[in-house]
């Protein structure tokens, strides 16, 4: 697994040259309803690209970001520091370290798939923790299209296929320091080494047990890895 803290300081040069992020990006910000004066949890926050994002587009909200990586923190704090609606803060997708019922809304990208399998209901429940009745979470991240099962070959063969296709696609579009991470990824997902993929059906699952329904499900074209789950927590 990647060390975040020393990746922080070149994570936007990689990601940030890569079109399907920008995507990404604008497309979790795009499932968000429009409206006033909410408090967002920006879930595994990075280096601030998505709060970016949705402080243009939702100009009078609050937005908390949270993430496991001093590094990352370092650069986001500095990032917002004149930004008063901002607050960056140390945690993670098992320990939020906020109120029940703090947010609106959740969203996150790219982060959860670090979470193990067996830690994903735990995930759920924080994420529900935190959420108050009817929020929203919006979730993009990489999803294999085979039950997860490492004793499966037809699993192995669909993360490499997906992966591959994805690197390839990196390398065609000029983002060649992400291409050189996505291939870097693909014995970490074969071998669980802090990168875990997992099925939508699976996700929706674990989802759905901490209270979550209404599942949309949003793909980030043109290759079949990085998808958005937009769901609600039942009053």
């Amino acid at each position: 697994m990647a060390d975040w803290d020393e990746v922080a300081g070149r994570f936007d040069e990689a990601f940030l040259a890569d079109p399907t992020y920008a995507r990404m990006l604008e497309a979790v910000v795009g499932a968000i309803p429009e409206g006033d004066g909410r408090k967002f949890l920006d879930l595994g926050c990075g280096t601030g690209n998505l709060i970016a994002l949705m402080l243009q587009r939702h100009p009078a909200s609050r937005i908390a970001g949270v993430d496991p990586s001093a590094g990352m923190r370092e650069v986001s704090a500095k990032r917002f520091r004149d930004r008063p609606e901002v607050e960056i803060t140390a945690g993670d997708a098992l320990n939020v370290p906020f109120p029940d019922g703090s947010f609106d809304i959740v969203v996150s990208s790219l982060a959860l798939h670090h979470v193990p399998p067996d830690l994903k209901a735990s995930c759920a429940r924080e994420l529900a923790r935190v959420l108050v009745p009817g929020g929203l979470l919006v979730h993009a991240d990489p999803f294999c299209g085979v039950p997860h099962d490492p004793d499966d070959p037809a699993w192995w063969r669909d993360v490499i296929e997906r992966m591959v296709a994805k690197a390839v696609y990196s390398l065609e579009h000029g983002a060649w320091n992400m291409m050189l991470g996505e291939a870097k990824a693909i014995p970490l997902v074969l071998r669980g080494e802090g990168e875990y993929l997992i099925t939508v059906e699976e996700w929706e699952n674990v989802l759905s047990g901490a209270g979550f329904g209404g599942f949309e499900v949003t793909d980030i074209q043109p290759i079949d890895l990085n998808k958005i789950i937009s769901c609600t927590l039942k009053t």
